[in-house]
């Protein structure tokens, strides 16, 4: 799999280009703002090769260019179900505090449940739904590769005192993500790229004991 990585917008989200090399289909992850890098990995893949948006969340710095990427591309915008409300209204995806009016609402044109797949040519996204950063938080699994948005960072986690977030659940979904067998390469929305097994060994939000101790 082909990637490229850009950090874009006002908090410095991670914003990704991926691409099943044997196929040439591609996905944007996370369009949280306009990527020269991601435009011009379109326009050599062309974009009819585009297939998917694929939403961590529905938070507004990781849905920002969407409108922009859709209309690049023609891509299908995926998220989970619990987050589908978050794309059209700004009052919950934190995009009115920022700037009230600014945020184009959204609509999702597919909507996906804990385990559901999606083929990208000869690889498949599989959606992890990871509850506790936002209700619809979620992962996607694609090969080795792990974009974990806001639940899982490098040694840190995502916050849970925005709307929809729970750090019960938080704590569940990072009990799973510590229990997937194997290692993966982790691909955050903000922060460096780590893996699993170094955060398994150095994130203190992955062992259990940390939630147990402070709440």
């Amino acid at each position: 799999m082909k990637l490229i990585q850009q950090t874009v917008g006002m908090i410095s989200t991670n914003c990704y280009f991926i691409q099943d090399e044997t196929s040439g289909q591609a996905a944007i992850v996370d369009p949280g703002g306009v990527s020269q890098l991601v435009d011009k990995a379109v326009s050599e893949t062309g974009r009819q090769n585009v297939r998917y948006i694929l939403l961590t969340h529905g938070h507004f710095d990781h849905i920002a260019a969407v409108k922009h990427y859709q209309q690049l591309t023609q891509a299908q915008v995926v998220i989970q179900k619990q987050d589908v409300p978050m794309l059209a209204d700004e009052s919950i995806n934190l995009g009115g505090v920022y700037f009230p009016g600014g945020m184009e609402p959204l609509q999702a044109d597919i909507v996906l449940q804990d385990g559901e797949e999606l083929a990208l040519g000869n690889s498949k996204i599989k959606l992890l739904h990871t509850p506790g950063h936002t209700a619809g938080s979620s992962c996607y699994l694609i090969g080795d590769s792990l974009f974990t948005g806001d639940t899982l960072m490098h040694q840190s986690v995502g916050r849970t005192d925005f709307p929809t977030g729970n750090y019960q659940q938080l704590k569940s979904s990072l009990q799973r993500l510590n229990d997937l067998e194997g290692n993966y390469t982790v691909y955050p929305g903000h922060g460096p790229a780590t893996t699993l097994a170094f955060e398994r060994a150095n994130n203190p939000f992955l062992g259990k004991n940390y939630y147990d101790d402070i709440y």
